[in-house]
């Protein structure tokens, strides 16, 4: 879901990135690049191998959570394509589920938003189980 159907991953690169700056922390691109895809229990030992056990994970998502409700509020834009890519796949009438790492409520949220949750019979995430 996250950066093939959602643009999500550049505006959660973009954010983690300037709210560890604003911690004293200096977060690359590389550093963030070996937490695409990982859940968030990965991301938090990830992160306190880089910058030491005293490294506020939660207050981190925290800031970055509000950093992203505020310059994008609940929706994420939609992948060039996407749209039309799983309409087209929805009138063939081939079965259309999601995989993700990303928390339920996130997901079913972002997809409810584009318009595409009605297009999947089926939702598996890393967290809060499946529907």
């Amino acid at each position: 879901m996250d950066g093939l159907l959602l643009d999500t991953e550049r505006i959660s690169r973009a954010s983690m990135i300037e709210v560890m700056q604003a911690m004293g922390h200096p977060m690359t691109e590389a550093i963030y690049a070996g937490l695409i895809g990982t859940p968030a229990d990965h991301d938090r030992v990830a992160l306190a191998a880089v910058f030491g056990d005293g490294f506020d994970y939660d207050l981190m998502r925290a800031r970055q959570a509000e950093l992203n409700r505020l310059r994008y509020g609940l929706s994420r834009p939609l992948r060039p394509g996407a749209q039309a890519i799983v309409e087209a796949v929805a009138a063939l009438g081939i079965p259309r589920a999601i995989a993700t790492s990303s928390r339920r409520e996130k997901t079913l949220s972002h997809l409810d938003h584009t318009g595409l949750l009605p297009f999947f019979a089926e939702v598996q995430t890393g967290v809060g189980g499946s529907g």
